[in-house]
Formats: C-alpha cells, structure tokens, sequence
C-alpha cells in the first residue's frame, strides 16, 4: 500500500470521522493463509490510536472495541492493554464485565 492510499483515511482520524473502511486495504494480505492475527493487530492499533490522541478518545475507543467485537475478532492482552490506556483501566474492567469478557490484566 502506497502513502497515498493512506493519507486519507490518516486524515480522517486526524479530523475526528472514523470511517472503518477502506478500500483495498486488505488486498496485500490475501495471499496469507490466515489473516486473523493481522485483524487483531489492527484493531489493537485504532484502539491505541485512539489513546494516544490528545484528548484522549476514550468513547471511540470503546466503539472500536465493540465493532471489533462485531466482527468476530477476539481481542489479546495486548488489545486489552491498549483498551485499558485508552479508556482507563477501571472503565476497562467495568466494559469487560458488561460484555462478559475474562481478563487477568490489571
């Protein structure tokens, strides 16, 4: 994938509009005979991303976690990590429990 097909979905974020697609995104992954960890590792970094905003943006963080979710990715401890930086980590705990997620994490 080239920078210019990045830039605007990076511009997207930057401005605040989270659009989830984007368009041929997945075309250099296809030929992986499994791409479930490559979504993990995807949606892991919007969570992060999210975080790392200034201001943080906690409650899109948890829209990512839950379309995540929506998907049929199961998230890793990194995930949750990420999520807990983003949301807090007693936010995290309390989301986790209303989903019925178990984590060992903090």
């Amino acid at each position: 994938m080239t920078e210019a097909q990045l830039e605007p979905s990076v511009a997207s974020l930057r401005g605040g509009g989270w659009n989830f697609t984007m368009p041929g995104a997945a075309e250099p992954f296809k030929s992986f005979p499994s791409t479930r960890w490559i979504e993990v590792i995807t949606w892991t970094s919007m969570i992060n991303a999210c975080g790392k905003c200034q201001p943080p943006r906690g409650r899109a963080a948890q829209q990512v976690f839950r379309k995540m979710l929506e998907s049929g990715v199961k998230p890793n401890k990194v995930t949750l990590q990420a999520l807990g930086r983003a949301i807090g980590f007693q936010k995290q705990r309390a989301l986790l429990r209303d989903l019925g997620i178990r984590s060992d994490g903090p």
